[in-house]
């Protein structure tokens, strides 16, 4: 067994690794979840490896390739606590980012006094940079004490502590959606090396703004086959040494094959025809690139209003069962693993993430969506006569009148998302 000092030293050359990709930790290096076990660690460490030794006479990769190669031992030894790993990791971000945290108190303290609005702002760049709440709160009541200044404003992280970007967002809005949970979600399987990566359908960029914050050695390539909202995007998020866009479709990327490490399409396959874009994915990839694709369950989205609304979902399932048996496209989730393992792909997996626009709404808002949405569904298959639409309306005067015009709660859709993962052979 190994001694504490063997132990650290390992942790010291993983973290060392780490710095090197800008990971920020070697789950998210290796693209996986925090939840990862030993030997799925194990595993991908090799195949890291494996790929690097490849692509030592590439001046790009040599350093890296070299590092992780002499070091194998020690990086794969401390993968096999992968909790102490990933504490360790946590003390080294803090410990990094500990003077930016002060300098930022000392610049908000310089009046003499703490707003609410200096401590929300200050408390998400903390968050943002990984620092974690304990150690932002011992070290703004120890830089504020030393001054003399008090806490009068109340503790609590600001609405959205989320990753700041570093590039410019103009105008653009963020889906819904697309939370900082689904980000981060994102994040965990996108490799943090340097590398290329394309993006097949990516309407305002919006997984530039998300990602490339968190992914600094990341380059990125949209693609969109609008020309109106390509031209917008670039506007509001000008072309740079990341970021580059082609009008051009999913299903015939203009790149040479195995430029790419990483493929990303989120929410884009029912514009294209799936096993196409995926088989042109496997040809962009190079061997060892990773393909992510997310695509909702829609058969199985949800309408609540302080509960789940059963007569009108009921109604609703009824017709888009029908828009599926027409269209084929609102259930593409479950179905794209088979796909994917069908072009050749390894490791293929799937995580699900519930995509929720659930919030304190009135009623009456939401009585508007539950007759719109499901006319404008039918819509697009031919549906607009359906008497299906007659139920759904007869379920939507029920909840009228049994729920008061003016009443607040909890109200929404929820649908799944399948976000699935594999590798390139």
């Amino acid at each position: 067994m190994a001694d504490e000092g063997t132990e650290d030293r390992d942790q010291e050359i993983a973290a060392e690794l780490c710095a090197r990709v800008e990971a920020r930790n070697l789950h998210s290096y290796l693209g996986l979840s925090t939840s990862a076990g030993v030997e799925e660690l194990a595993d991908a460490l090799a195949a890291r490896r494996t790929r690097l030794q490849s692509q030592q006479a590439n001046t790009k990769f040599r350093d890296l390739a070299m590092f992780v190669i002499k070091n194998h031992a020690a990086i794969s030894r401390a993968l096999k606590d992968p909790a102490a790993h990933l504490r360790h990791m946590e003390r080294v971000l803090e410990a990094d980012k500990l003077p930016l945290l002060e300098l930022a108190l000392d610049s908000v303290f310089a009046d003499g006094v703490l707003s609410a609005n200096e401590e929300a702002f200050v408390r998400g760049r903390a968050l943002a940079l990984g620092v974690s709440k304990e150690t932002y709160e011992r070290v703004l009541s120890e830089r504020a004490s030393a001054r003399g200044i008090p806490i009068e404003v109340a503790l609590q992280p600001p609405a959205d502590a989320t990753i700041s970007g570093i590039l410019p967002v103009g105008d653009a809005v963020t889906p819904p959606w697309w939370s900082p949970l689904f980000t981060r979600l994102l994040l965990d399987h996108i490799p943090a090396a340097p590398g290329e990566m394309v993006d097949l359908y990516c309407r305002d960029a919006i997984s530039a703004r998300t990602l490339l914050p968190s992914r600094r050695q990341l380059r990125w390539l949209g693609l969109d086959t609008n020309s109106e909202r390509l031209a917008e995007t670039r506007r509001q998020t000008p072309p740079s040494g990341r970021i580059r866009f082609a009008e051009a479709s999913a299903e015939r990327v203009p790149v040479i094959d195995g430029a790419m490490d990483v493929v990303l399409c989120v929410r884009g396959m029912g514009h294209f025809d799936p096993t196409h874009v995926i088989k042109e994915a496997a040809r962009v990839l190079a061997p060892g690139g990773r393909i992510l694709m997310v695509e909702a369950d829609g058969l199985a989205e949800t309408f609540v209003f302080d509960g789940h609304l059963v007569g009108y979902n009921t109604a609703f399932r009824a017709l888009l069962h029908q828009v599926e048996n027409i269209l084929g496209i609102l259930a593409l989730g479950p179905r794209l693993g088979r796909l994917i393992e069908d072009v050749g792909f390894r490791d293929v997996r799937a995580t699900v993430h519930a995509a929720s626009q659930i919030d304190e709404i009135p009623f009456s808002k939401l009585a508007r969506k539950l007759r719109r949405y499901p006319v404008a569904i039918a819509r697009q298959s031919g549906m607009d006569a359906s008497a299906l639409l007659a139920d759904i309306e007869r379920e939507v005067s029920a909840l009228e009148r049994s729920i008061p015009h003016n009443a607040v709660g909890i109200g929404g859709t929820t649908q799944p998302l399948y976000l699935w993962s594999a590798t390139r052979p």
